[in-house]
């Protein structure tokens, strides 16, 4: 005798229960609730990070109003920051915003992203510079791009 195999239609779908359907909406909502939060701490603590960066370049900048701005002093001085270690220095050329100098952190947040925090002796910032918006922190501008 020849069995009949049944055909898909025919085979009953197995039941999701009611905890497996809702989770994903679980998971978006708990996403809602702890986004927001870490990145707006995040924020506050990468912009103290930065505070704690310029107090450190107080040395560095003291060096420079002196006279010592060869390329060994300003490798001598660290910014602190794991990511982003170094200073940065240039003397102002015909065409910057700048009069005498800067100093800056190249601190891109990942991604194609060029965020600058850079300091100008004569402390005037447009709102505007290097392709993003500019926030006064202290003494210092942070470029967010």
């Amino acid at each position: 005798m020849k069995q009949e195999l049944a055909s898909p239609e025919d085979t009953p779908l197995p039941q999701i229960s009611t905890a497996f359907r809702t989770l994903p909406l679980g998971v978006a909502a708990l996403l809602i609730v702890l986004i927001p939060p870490g990145f707006i701490g995040g924020l506050a603590l990468r912009r103290a990070r930065f505070v704690a960066a310029a107090e450190r370049a107080a040395p560095l900048i003291a060096a420079i109003e002196s006279g010592r701005d060869d390329p060994a002093t300003i490798a001598a001085f660290s910014t602190g920051l794991m990511a982003y270690p170094e200073f940065r220095y240039r003397r102002a050329g015909k065409d910057d915003l700048f009069k005498r100098y800067e100093v800056s952190i190249h601190c891109g947040s990942g991604g194609l992203n060029w965020d600058v925090f850079v300091y100008w002796p004569e402390g005037k910032y447009p709102d505007f510079m290097y392709g993003g918006w500019v926030e006064r922190v202290g003494a210092w501008a942070y470029v967010h791009e």
